[in-house]
């Protein structure tokens, strides 16, 4: 049987974004991988691996890392 899509997210690989993304924060996100293609509706932080919804531009990830150091 195969597993559902949110079952142990621990488990789940976080693959780099295109290479043609060149914004330096993408160096902190990426995508997990739906039937084998890249679910690029949410971002996830290689650091916590929380999910961010992305939606054309990356201020919200730069938030994010931004809220990690604080």
């Amino acid at each position: 049987m195969a597993e559902a899509e949110g079952d142990d997210r621990e488990r789940r690989v976080i693959k780099n974004v295109p290479e043609a993304w060149k914004a330096d924060i993408w160096a902190h996100f990426g995508f997990y991988k739906v039937n084998g293609k890249l679910d690029k509706t949410y971002a996830v932080c290689k650091t916590c691996h929380s999910k961010i919804k992305h939606v054309g531009n990356t201020t919200n990830f730069k938030n994010h890392v931004d809220s990690l150091a604080s």
